[in-house]
């Protein structure tokens, strides 16, 4: 199983994909104080820091797609509203959430912080964690 997008990304430490290569520093940065700071054996480190940055991503993402639904909605543009739905929804289900009424509280603060300025659907680069992952498929060739 892969998820195509997450395959291309760059990757922290040859086996993290991270949605932007500027964010490896911030990564490397997070596991030390996980390693030091708290005593954590240096792959738990690693992998710690690296769910803290996927939940983060999941969280901004699931912000933007709020925002972006509303401002739409607002402007009468329900293609675009329903596409922000969309993948609010599956933001928010990545991140364990099943009420999309009632947003969590990472997601709300980030979406008090997240300009309303176009309405118009953009994808967000979080939304990559979101995305499933699909079965590869082969054909076999029968003889």
């Amino acid at each position: 199983m892969a998820n195509k997008v997450l395959d291309a990304a760059p990757k922290w430490l040859d086996k993290y994909p991270v949605v932007d290569a500027d964010h490896l520093q911030g990564l490397e940065q997070d596991a030390a104080i996980h390693e030091f700071g708290h005593k954590m054996p240096r792959h738990e480190a690693e992998a710690r820091a690296h769910s803290e940055y996927r939940t983060s991503q999941l969280s901004e993402a699931a912000a933007h797609h709020l925002v972006g639904l509303t401002a739409a909605h607002a402007a009468g543009a329900t293609d675009d509203a329903k596409k922000h739905a969309a993948m609010y929804g599956v933001a928010l289900k990545a991140l364990g959430h099943d009420d999309v009424m009632n947003p969590p509280p990472e997601v709300a603060s980030k979406a008090k912080h997240t300009p309303a300025e176009v309405y118009k659907f953009r994808a967000h680069k979080g939304d990559a964690f979101a995305l499933p992952e699909h079965k590869e498929e082969t054909e076999e060739k029968k003889d």
